[in-house]
Parts: C-alpha cells; structure tokens; sequence
C-alpha cells in the first residue's frame, strides 16, 4: 500500500478511465453537497451516481447501488461519517472511501484510516487536491496530505519512547465522537440515541474522557469541548 499526497499531483495520470468512476457523495449540507457533485461531475472519468444527507441513507444507497468510491463529511445530523466508513468497509471490503471534513486532519485523519478510509482532506483544500486525492484512493493507494504525510514521516524517524500524544489522541474513536457532541452543545439524552446507546454508557465514556484530558469536572469538560469546535475541531 503506497502513501501518496498532494505535491504527487503533476506525477499522476488523469486520462478519462472506461466506464466513469460511480461516487456516493454524504454531506448533510445541501449547498455544499450540490458543489461537491458540480465539481466531481465536470471531470471525464468521474460521475456522481447518487447522493445523502446521512449515514442511514448512505447505507441503504450502497446496498443498491453499485459504487467505487464514498466521499463522505465525519459530521452528520444522522450518524457519524466515522461509523458509516467502519460499517461500509465491513459489508463492502472493495468499496473506496474519502473524508472530507472541517475537522483537523492531524487529530481525525488517522483514525480515519484505521476505520477504512482511503484518505482524508479538509473541505478547505484546493481544488486538484480534492481531485488528486479521488484518484489516488481509486487507484488503490492511501492519500495524505503534504502536511500529514510529513508529520507521518517525522513520527517514523522518533524513537517511540520520545513520542508524545497529545490529549485528543489518546481518546477512543467513540470517546471522540461523545466529545464533539458536547462541545456542539448536546447532552447526554441526546448523544444516547445518537451513538445508539445508552446515557450510562455516554456517562462512563465522558468520565474517561476527563480523565484523559485531565479536567477537573464537567464544567471545565464542557468547556474544552466547545473551544475545540470553535477552533474547527483542532486541538
């Protein structure tokens, strides 16, 4: 499995492939999903072949519809673009798939790949990256950006006994989610039937999470929670 990132464009090929290349878009923002869809359906080897505002509607579209790759947003009114990747790959191991999120890629990109994705970019990056980056997970490579491909590189040449995590790092995939969700300003009865399950169990991951991230109480978790989305979800 390669690596390959956004300065590969000018070396990788862009020939119209045979048939077109069929693409599930998932973002729950009708105008930035419509520009997805523009974009991608101007480019002769790729055509968008159905579309969802969330998670649920997604997997029922790839239960019909025969794809080669989902680009999806991790943000979703209903679901978790981060779940829907785990269970997508699950059922169908041959299906690519691209996040596009606002969310910092030096905190999700890795967990991203780890559930199954084939790459990450964030909706703030260039056109061809965008582009270049659809491609590269279509030809079976991993796609990082300069920025993550360099981190990665430097983090290959430390000895691992001079790593340091940051806090957000050290939280579990779901520990993750029930930290966004409170920092978007839900509670617990809310987050439950979210995350399908149940309110003691989003009281045990947010007690971990404390935990963690060394926080005193609640007060001072729901407050690092909310900087964080301020911040566009970097730590």
């Amino acid at each position: 499995m390669l690596f390959r990132s956004c300065y590969h464009a000018a070396m990788t090929g862009t020939e119209p492939t045979s048939p077109k290349a069929r693409i599930l878009v998932v973002e729950d923002h009708a105008v930035v999903r419509d520009g997805f869809v523009a974009l991608i359906n101007r480019e002769a080897d790729l055509r968008v072949v159905a579309e969802a505002a969330t998670a649920p509607a997604a997997l029922a579209i790839m239960e019909k519809e025969p794809l080669d790759l989902v680009i999806a947003d991790l943000t979703l009114k209903e679901g978790n673009g981060l779940d829907l990747i785990k269970t997508g790959r699950a059922l169908y191991p041959d299906l690519h798939f691209l996040v596009i999120s606002m969310q910092d890629e030096e905190v999700m990109a890795e967990r991203c790949i780890k559930a199954g994705a084939g790459g990450y970019v964030m909706k703030q990056c260039a056109t061809e990256e965008f582009l270049d980056a659809i491609r590269v997970i279509l030809a079976g490579d991993i796609y990082f950006s300069k920025r993550m491909t360099a981190r990665l590189l430097r983090r290959v040449s430390m000895n691992a006994d001079d790593l340091r995590q940051s806090g957000l790092e050290t939280l579990t995939d779901r520990e993750l989610q029930v930290y966004q969700m409170l920092g978007a300003g839900m509670n617990t009865r809310d987050i439950a039937p979210q995350l399908g399950i149940s309110p003691k169990t989003v009281a045990t991951h947010r007690d971990n999470i404390k935990l963690k991230l060394g926080l005193k109480d609640t007060r001072a978790l729901l407050q690092s929670a909310m900087r964080w989305i301020d911040h566009g979800g970097k730590s």
